[in-house]
């Protein structure tokens, strides 16, 4: 994995983020999921983030990005839903209509979880061998 670097972080955030529409209705046709996935990118990378993968299936969109420590993730999440949101039923007001009421595209809820270079067991080694140096017990800091 490589880690990207900002004035004051290292950092490597990889999410797997799932996006369902509302009532779970099947309204991403495919020029929708084009659509939507161009602007899914666009968003997250005018926040420093880079979309690794992004698929758009017919009632919800999967994206596995790399998303800036300087926004929280949920904000992340609340910006791409509202902004698709008034996008698509602003172009495609006719279509969606026969989906979905009222000015909701997306539901409420969301997943997202971390996707990481190594596994959490290899990670939770490394932490917990961090302070066993040679000739040092376990527990024990070096002294300054």
């Amino acid at each position: 994995m490589e880690y990207r670097r900002s004035s004051h972080a290292v950092f490597g955030l990889q999410y797997h983020i799932v996006l369902v529409t509302k009532y779970r209705r099947k309204c991403i046709s495919g020029e929708i999921g084009e659509r939507l996935k161009k602007e899914i990118v666009r968003l997250i990378e005018g926040h420093e983030g880079n979309v690794i993968s992004i698929e758009a299936v017919e009632d919800h969109v999967h994206i596995l990005a790399e998303l800036s420590p300087r926004y929280a993730v949920s904000n992340e999440i609340a910006t791409i839903k509202t902004v698709t949101a008034r996008l698509l039923r602003r172009d495609y007001e006719d279509y969606l209509k026969q989906f979905l009421w009222g000015d909701s595209f997306w539901s409420r809820s969301y997943f997202v979880a971390t996707s990481g270079g190594v596994t959490l067991d290899v990670l939770k080694e490394y932490v917990e061998t961090q302070n066993r140096k040679p000739g040092r017990p376990y527990g024990t800091k070096k002294k300054k």
